[in-house]
Order: C-alpha cells, then structure tokens, then sequence
C-alpha cells in the first residue's frame, strides 16, 4: 500500500540511542478491556468454548470502525509505540472486511498520521503486508503500518486519518474517518491479561503466566514463563521475535528466550516457554515491563512492536548461594548439588575443582544442561572455569542424576576461604541462563585420604573403573633414586575401555611436592581385566620417602576426560594414598615379581669353558594374562656375583638382560619347567673357594635398579632349587 505524505516529524523529538545494553525508553502503553474468552492452562490445545478469569485485552472500547462503503470497513485493532535509535516507532494494525461483491482496492485509500499540533509524519506499510493491495470479497485482512515518531510522543497525541481517493474532491482526497486515544490510553497488557495478535490468517492469544526475580550480589535476574496460543486454522511462524526486559526508569535489557530459533505455532496449540534477563541490582524491578518487538523483513534498522505486558512478579526470591539449590525450565526441574570442591597441585599453580551432581526432579526424561560459570572467591576474585564433557549426553531420566566436573587453575600461594560457584545454562554460542549458586569453603578442598588397601573408583558412565596400589618399589642410582608406585586399574564395565589417564604427583607432611611420571601400556581393557600403571619420581638419593603419598586423579585435556595419547593439561577427582613399605628382597629365585609377570628358575646350572660360560636355566614362568597393558620400561637383569669376604667386595662375573616374553630363540617364554641356555662370556675367569657367590636378580627402570632376589649357587653344579622352594613356598 503506497503511503503518500509530506509531513514533517515533530519539531520536539530527541535523538534517541543505545547504551550498551541499557535503553533510556519512554514507553507508553496499550488499552485494556476484559472479556473472559481462552484458557492458559491445562492442555497445549486452543479451545474458543473454554471459558477463564483471565482478561483480554483490546481498544474496540475506545475505537469504533470507520465506514469505507456500506458493507466494507476498517477497525483498528493494535495500536504500540516502542523506542527506536530515533525516538520511537509507532505501530497500528489494522482489520479490513470487505463486504461488497468485488475486490476492495487497497490502492485507493491512504493514511495520514497526525500529532496534536498538526505536525503530520510518514507512514509506510510492514515488509510482511506490503504486496497486499486488494482484499477479495466477503473475507477480511490485517495490515500494520507503522511510523517514526518522536521520543516524548504518546499515543493520546496522535490521530490515524482515513482517506479515500476521489477525483471530485477538494485535493482529490475525501476523508473518511480518524482514529484517536483517549488521554489515559496505554498499550500495555495489564498483569495477568491476554494479548491478541493478529495475523492475516489467524490470531495467536499472548500472556505472561508467571514471573519471579532473584538478586545475587551485583545482578538482579528476571524470569519470565511467557504463553502463545493459536486460535486460528492456520500455522504462524514468529519470526526475529526479540523481548525485553524494561524498567520503570525506562532501562532496556533483552530477555533471552531458551530456544532462539523462530517459533512456529501450530493450529489450536499452545506454547510456553522462559524468558530470562540480566539487568544491574541497582535497577528497580517494581512496575518493569515485557517488550515484544519483531523485524521488519530486511529493514535491519526497523524493529516493529509485537505487544507491551505489565509485570507482576510473585514474590521476590534471593538466590541465596548454599550447596544445593533447584532449576526450573520449561523442560521441567534439575536440582544442583556441590558433591565435592577440592583444591590440587599442577606445577607451579593449583586445580581448583567441583563435581556438581544434577539430579532430573521431574518425572518425565530431560535434557542435561549445558553448565558454564566462574568461581567467585570470597566474592571478590572471578576465575572462570572450564566444565567436563558428560560422558552421558543423551539425557536424564525421571529420578536419574548425572555428575558434572568444573575447573579453574590459580596461584599456588593465592588463599581464600569461601568459594561461590555461579552456575549459568548455556544455551548457545551467545546466550545463557543463571541457573543458581552453589557455595563451598576452603576448609572443603582438602584432598580425601585413602588408606593403602582403599580402592579409587572412577564411576563416570562408560569408564567405571577400580585402581589399588600394587607396590612400591626404589631403584638407585649413583646421585639419585626413583621413587614408583605401581597401581592396578580394573575395568569395571561390561564392555572394553579405553582406559583413563591417570596423573599421579608425591607429596609429604612437610609440603613438598613432586610430579609423577605416569607409564601406562598401551592398549584397551577387557571387562573384569586390567592395565598396570607405574607413578614414578626421581628424588636425591638421600631423600626420605618414608612419609611420602600419592595424589591420583583422571587427566583432564581442555574440557574432556584424557585418554590414549592425549596429554593431560589438569586433573580432577584427586584422592590420597598412604602408600605401603617398599617390597623387600627375595631369599629365593622363586616367584620374582616384574609387571604382570613372575619368574620362578627351578633349577640352574653355570657351566665354564673359560672365558665363556653357558648357563643352563629351568624356570618358570607365570603371565596375568588378565591385564591388557603394561609399562614398557621395566626388565630383569640376571647377574652371577661374587662376594669376597676379606675385602668386602662384590665382584660381578656375569650379567645378561633376561628377555621376558619375548620373540628371540633365548626369551623367557610363560609356561612351566621351560629349558633355556644363555651364553655370555664372563668378567673373571678365576674361581674363589672362600668367595660366596650369588644368583641374583635386579629389576631395572631408567637407568636404576632394584635388588629384587638372590640365591647362593655352586659353579659347575645343577643347583636344583626346586625343592628348596617348594619348602619356601610351604613356609
């Protein structure tokens, strides 16, 4: 519809502009008048016959059709004004019937936009509306048209005039009528009342069915359960809808919906969803308003308004930080529980970390949520924390939890003693939701401690698993010694696992604190089967580690639970261990422990055609075939040494890495009484009788070793070992 008009904007009007998110509005309001009509409860289904105390709001009280033909009108329907970056848009939505027998031409009738001085201002036609221009016969059609007006302008200072074109007339134009507003005119759904919104082919009834606000240190956040219903025949699709949040000071601040994609309302259905808004404490929250407005097709700049809901909000409700707290969606409630908060090493910085327990309260399945947020210390420090991937994204079940963990890394010296997690519902790149604070302490974050026998249970979905302490072990070297603990982990799913990486670090009673080097095989875990993971430090030689403890928990890359090859960045879950004595040395060859291995040599035979000397071995030995990967840098040494009492001297004669498991003609292969004849040449070649000589056994990891077993032995002779320790093992 060509609007045609030479008026001039109000001399008045003020630039009006955005602050940020803040707007500076003057925002007057639309007209009520109840009429007890639809239902916003119960079923999602429309029903016109169903009768309710809730109020509709319309201006057919104040405005009365104008006339175009005897059986044709016009009525106004809306009216709006919302702010612009100019002043503001005045909108009106008209409904046009045409009552005669041929098509009404639109074409033929003009609209002129006055104030109350006279000053006239332009008007144009809604993208959406502007190719309809005729309105066949016997149906009726809305059109908005809509201008720019000032800042200071009220609905009561305009008039909307009807005019026809008419070659008889006075400048070819005839007037048929004029829409006014009564002085105390406002455009604002009053609290608990029902908008309609008009569409060419259907109306949608609007409200706000609830609305609460809760204040947590510097924000005040407002939530809004806002209800469509489609009365019509026809689906509608509201497309660039943007609401807001407005003060009664005239602060804007955009509300965001939980789903921002276009909604479409289907025939005789009803949708209700959450508005959520940020806005400043120091804003009051007393007589705050719902703005709807929508685009105006490709006009970026134009923003339409939709409809303006007094709020009433029902109770003030402090969002009070505690260890618990709940979350409503439309979806249904989460509760939110702190499990645990506790406080780590990683190199020169600490893991502050949380598991945060969700609990679905409602009784159908839902959704998990998409958690981010900070912690705020002692409500002065913000560190923003990273949160765990779910290993179980699909959703929850009615009753079923999920346990979600959340970091964030600071100084080593840095102390507070009260931490705030402030919890927000992502719900996309752009937009989130404060879903509510959960409140932990200093005296909170010291890490559990786990006596020796004590199992560590990983208990995520997928990855549930058991680690114990195996052994301790020190080997030496000349200037130092490492420090291992070896830990089993047991594969407590019903299917294979990749295994998680573990990160280990020593610490003991005086603070001092060492990482450890973690060295797991590679390779998947069978259900009820097992890796073998070695923790090791290298320490002075002469450091005490009679009081030192390991510290195990699940490696964390970025914000998902290490596996394979990837390189931990922090850990979680952290308990820990008292650790046993250091296994002690054998008196027998039998059952020497490497790995998942144990070596037993029942009988041995050292026999010398100087200077080489072949060394017939019967053994055995024994492989867990239950443990799917273990460490690569551990073997056995085999060396013959001889004692010279006088001097108090070991001399070694021979020594020979012993190939465990290998694929070489001379490896140890698992089995019993297994023959093998390893050849070497040897270091002296000049026996001793006063000389005690001995068959002992190291176990070697870089570059240190370990006296593990030994054995006194006879050169020449079969030393049958078999049944002295087949009395060892009877003892």
């Amino acid at each position: 519809m060509d609007q045609r008009t030479n008026g001039q904007n109000n001399p008045k009007a003020r630039n009006h502009a955005y602050k940020g998110k803040k707007l500076l509005l003057g925002v007057t309001a639309f007209a009520l008048v109840a009429t007890p009509l639809i239902s916003f409860t119960g079923e999602h289904k429309a029903s016109a016959a169903t009768a309710a105390t809730s109020q509709i709001s319309t201006i057919s009280k104040f405005v009365k059709p104008i006339m175009l033909s005897g059986s044709s009108y016009i009525n106004l329907v809306d009216a709006s004004l919302v702010p612009s970056d100019n002043g503001q848009i005045a909108a009106f939505t008209l409904s046009i019937y045409n009552g005669g027998a041929s098509e009404l031409n639109l074409m033929d009738y003009w609209f002129r936009l006055k104030n109350s001085v006279g000053g006239t201002y332009s008007i144009k036609t809604a993208a959406a509306d502007a190719k309809v221009t005729k309105v066949a016969s016997k149906t009726k059609t809305f059109i908005t048209v809509y201008a720019q007006v000032g800042e200071y302008i009220k609905l009561s200072d305009l008039s909307l005039n009807i005019v026809k074109f008419d070659f008889s007339a006075a400048n070819y134009e005839r007037s048929l009528g004029k829409f006014t507003f009564p002085t105390a005119f406002t455009n604002v759904t009053a609290a608990g009342a029902i908008k309609p919104i008009y569409f060419s082919n259907t109306t949608l009834y609007s409200k706000i069915a609830s609305a609460t606000v809760g204040s947590s240190g510097d924000d005040t956040f407002v939530t809004v359960n806002f209800v469509y219903n489609n009365m019509g025949k026809k689906s509608v699709t509201l497309s660039k809808y943007k609401y807001y949040i407005v003060a009664a000071g005239g602060e804007m601040y955009e509300a965001t919906p939980e789903d921002t994609a276009d909604l479409v309302m289907d025939p005789l259905k009803r949708k209700e969803f959450k508005l959520t808004a940020t806005i400043p404490a120091t804003v009051k929250t007393t007589g705050a308003k719902l703005v709807i407005v929508k685009s105006n097709g490709e006009d970026a700049t134009i923003n339409l308004p939709v409809g303006s809901y007094q709020i009433q909000f029902g109770g003030p409700t402090t969002s009070t930080a505690t260890d618990t707290f709940n979350y409503a969606t439309s979806n249904g409630t989460y509760q939110f529980n702190l499990a645990q908060l506790t406080r780590q090493p990683w190199g020169t910085q600490d893991v502050l970390s949380a598991r945060v327990r969700i609990t679905n309260k409602s009784t159908t399945s839902i959704a998990i949520p998409n958690i981010t947020g900070y912690f705020y210390l002692d409500d002065k420090v913000k560190l923003d924390f990273k949160t765990v991937a779910a290993d179980n994204t699909f959703g929850l079940n009615a009753g079923a939890y999920v346990d979600l963990d959340v970091y964030a890394k600071l100084p080593t010296n840095y102390s507070f003693t009260k931490a705030k997690l402030i919890i927000n519902d992502q719900k996309d790149d752009k937009t989130s939701t404060k879903a509510g604070e959960l409140l932990g302490t200093s005296s909170q974050t010291a890490i559990p401690v786990y006596a020796v026998d004590r199992n560590y249970q990983i208990a995520r979905v997928g990855s549930k698993s058991t680690a114990t302490i195996k052994t301790v072990n020190i080997y030496n070297s000349t200037t130092s010694k490492v420090f291992d603990v070896q830990v089993m982990l047991t594969n407590n799913e019903l299917r294979t696992i990749t295994p998680s990486n573990l990160v280990g670090y020593f610490v003991n009673e005086n603070g001092d604190t060492f990482p450890a080097t973690t060295n797991a095989g590679e390779g998947n875990i069978n259900p009820n089967n097992k890796s073998l993971i070695s923790f090791t430090t290298v320490l002075p030689q002469n450091y005490s580690t009679s009081n030192l403890r390991l510290i195990i928990g699940e490696g964390i890359t970025d914000t998902k639970y290490s596996t394979g090859t990837a390189v931990p960045d922090a850990y979680l879950n952290t308990v820990k261990f008292n650790l046993p004595v250091e296994q002690r040395t054998l008196s027998r060859l039998k059952d020497v422990p490497m790995l998942n291995y144990k070596l037993t040599i029942n009988k041995f035979t050292p026999n010398v055609l100087a200077p080489t000397m072949n060394l017939d071995l019967n053994y055995t030995l024994d492989k867990d075939m239950t443990v799917n990967a273990v460490p690569k840098d551990h073997k056995l040494v085999l060396a013959l040494e001889g004692f010279d009492p006088d001097e108090g001297k070991t001399y070694t004669y021979y020594s020979e890495d012993l190939d465990i498991d290998g694929d070489k003609d001379k490896s140890l292969k698992p089995g019993t009484n297994n023959k093998v004849t390893l050849t070497k040449d040897l270091n002296y070649d000049t026996f001793y009788g006063d000389y005690v000589y001995y068959a002992r056994i190291y176990e070697v990891t870089q570059n240190s070793k370990k006296l593990v077993a030994e054995q006194e032995f006879r050169w020449f002779f079969e030393n049958d070992w078999t049944k002295e320790n087949s009395t060892a093992s009877s003892n």
